[in-house]
């Protein structure tokens, strides 16, 4: 129900979606706190919500559904389902599960890509669940921007933690899949060898552009997250 949403959105700071929301960040908790609690097919968007947060994120509206799956989802897969597997690179790829194995730890998931027909495990114990793998089927492999996306050569802050590597930095897109919202970043990051000593390396990843906690357009705010 869009009134009841729009109510709960608000949480009573406003009386109307014709007011805007007094700051960055209440209008950054809208977007973290409360739209990815709801399912996007069952609710209808206020147009304003992008708007107000133009400013702090770009033009992205945070989408749930680019979350991995949770316990509940990847322990009911079979063999044979459809699910997106990202993989080392950070890039998700349309993928069959070949094989899945539950125990009284957790639960392993082999996974074979539809493209390259590579096979991938991904391990996942109940006590310390981390899936940072599996995804929907297509959510994202097959999902474009719902926003103007990004052009090649556009930098970019991004927050490569898939990598490890903690913290936003600038990146530059490098590389966009003809096939959905993905890009491919290229970033700096200092890391240390063996003897400590810090050296700043090239490294790339691929990221959905509309995925706000690792992405963000290249702005006088969000310059001020790089460290």
């Amino acid at each position: 129900n869009k009134v009841n949403f729009e109510e709960y959105l608000l949480m009573g700071c406003v009386c109307s979606t014709d007011v805007a929301i007094p700051n960055d960040e209440l209008a950054q908790w809208v977007v973290h706190s409360c739209l990815r609690e709801w399912v996007p097919q069952s609710i209808s968007i206020p147009l304003q919500i992008e708007w107000l947060v133009y400013d702090f994120y770009g033009s992205y509206v945070y989408q749930p559904r680019l979350f991995p799956m949770v316990m509940e989802d990847v322990l009911h897969l079979q063999r044979m389902d459809k699910v997106d597997y990202r993989a080392d690179d950070g890039k998700c790829c349309l993928s069959t599960v070949s094989e899945i194995e539950h125990s009284d730890r957790g639960v392993r998931v082999v996974v074979q890509q539809d493209v390259t027909q590579s096979l991938h495990q991904v391990s996942l114990n109940y006590d310390d669940w981390d899936n940072a793998c599996l995804f929907a089927a297509e959510c994202i492999s097959k999902t474009h921007t719902i926003h103007a996306p990004l052009s090649v050569g556009e930098r970019v802050v991004v927050k490569p933690i898939f990598h490890g590597h903690y913290g936003w930095t600038q990146g530059e897109i490098v590389w966009k899949d003809k096939d959905s919202g993905q890009a491919l970043i290229k970033y700096a990051y200092v890391v240390r060898d063996a003897s400590n000593k810090k050296t700043c390396e090239r490294f790339y990843i691929w990221s959905h552009l509309d995925n706000i906690d690792e992405i963000k357009i290249y702005s006088d705010r969000n310059r001020k997250l790089i460290q």
